[in-house]
C-alpha cells in the first residue's frame, strides 16, 4: 500500500482514556485507508488501516513475523518505514507541524528504546484486528530521536515539505526509499 496519512500528534492525545481491545470498533484510530503514525508520552504508534484486511494482513503484524523499521531526514520530512512479515515495505512519512521531541523522552541509557504499538484496523468500520507492542533498539531510538531534533530547528514552510514529499512518493517505491535510509531496527522469529 503506497497511500499514507500524517496525523496531527496534538489530536492523538485524548482527554478521557481510550479502551482498545482487538475485535472491537476504535473511532479514534479512523483515518481512512492507509499507513499512519503518531507520537504520545506512551511512544510510537503505527496503525495500517485496510479495507478489511487480510488473515495474511492481520498476521503479518503479529509477534509470529519479522518486523524491520527505518527512518531518515530527507527534504524536511521525517520518513518512517515499516516491513512487517509479507506485507510490502509501508511508508509514514510525518512532517513536523509542532516539536514531537517533547513527546518522546531522551534515551539517556544504553539499554532502553522507544516503545511501538502497531495496530491492524479495519478501515471500513474501525475495528481493531491486532495490536503489537515492538520495545526498539537503543541506537535505532536515539538517532530518531537526533533526527526528530534536527528536523524541527530547520525552518517550516508546509507547501515545499508537501511537494518534497510528493516528489519521493512519485519518483521512489517504499521499498527503493527504505533502502536509502541509515537507521533501522530489524526483530526476525
Amino acid at each position: 500500500m503506497n497511500s499514507s496519512a500524517i496525523l496531527d500528534t496534538d489530536l492523538q492525545v485524548p482527554v478521557e482514556p481510550v479502551v482498545m481491545e482487538v475485535g472491537k470498533p476504535c473511532p479514534q484510530l479512523a483515518f481512512g485507508e492507509g499507513v499512519a503514525i503518531g507520537f504520545d508520552r506512551s511512544g510510537i504508534s503505527v496503525i495500517f488501516s485496510f479495507s478489511n484486511p487480510t488473515k495474511e494482513e492481520i498476521k503479518a503484524v503479529s509477534s509470529d513475523s519479522d518486523f524491520e523499521i527505518r527512518s531518515m531526514v530527507r527534504d524536511g520530512c521525517l520518513w518512517i518505514f515499516l516491513k512487517c512479515g509479507s506485507m510490502p515495505w509501508a511508508e509514514a512519512p510525518y512532517l513536523p507541524y509542532q516539536d514531537i521531541s517533547r513527546y518522546l523522552d531522551p534515551i539517556e541509557d544504553d539499554s532502553s528504546g522507544y516503545a511501538l504499538m502497531l495496530y491492524m484496523v479495519d478501515a471500513d468500520d474501525t475495528t481493531i484486528k491486532h495490536m503489537r507492542l515492538v520495545g526498539l533498539g537503543n541506537q535505532f531510538s536515539k538517532k530518531l530521536r537526533a533526527d526528530i531534533e534536527e528536523l524541527v530547528r530547520t525552518p517550516f514552510v508546509e507547501i515545499e515539505r508537501i511537494d518534497a514529499v510528493a516528489a519521493m512518493q512519485a519518483n521512489y517505491t517504499p521499498g527503493q526509499m527504505a533502502r536509502m535510509c541509515g537507521n533501522y531496527y530489524r526483530l526476525k522469529t
